[in-house]
């Protein structure tokens, strides 16, 4: 899952690639997005008051983005179902991690996750279960402006 939110890279250093951050929130959100109608995308960015780049263009991106999935993994590897729950439970990310602007339509469940560098959910939408019990933030996390429709966790 780490490496569909950061296909075409991982922020490295302490200044953030904004230009990477977003292209790769584009390719999230086309992929979280994938298989809504127009209509339900438009009540999602009203409902989240954010523009949720990308949002509704898997079409255009899909194939660029299962080259770039097997060029990082191998041609056998498959893009996680956008409808199973995005679990990043128990994963480390070692390096800044830029989830910004993204949308998370299934349950994101980050529990037990270790971030080690700066966290920025700012103005992400969650709209079912966010779960980040025992998640442990040793940086930075910044969840400004961040929407939440269901219930979320922030416990231990």
């Amino acid at each position: 899952m780490v490496l569909l939110a950061t296909i075409y890279g991982e922020q490295d250093g302490e200044k953030i690639d904004w230009k990477l951050a977003d292209r790769n929130v584009r390719v999230w959100n086309a992929w979280a997005t994938q298989g809504m109608s127009e209509e339900e995308i438009a009540e999602l960015r009203v409902a989240a008051a954010s523009d949720l780049e990308g949002a509704g263009e898997w079409d255009g991106l899909h194939t660029g983005v299962v080259t770039a999935f097997e060029q990082r993994l191998s041609a056998n590897s498959r893009l996680p179902n956008p409808s199973d729950t995005v679990d990043f439970s128990n994963t480390e990310f070692a390096n800044t991690i830029v989830l910004a602007n993204s949308v998370f339509t299934q349950d994101a469940w980050f529990l037990d996750a270790t971030f080690t560098q700066d966290a920025y959910f700012g103005d992400a939408t969650f709209t079912q279960d966010a779960k980040f019990r025992d998640a442990t933030f040793t940086q930075d996390a910044n969840f400004r402006a961040a929407t939440f429709f269901w219930i979320h966790l922030f416990c231990g």
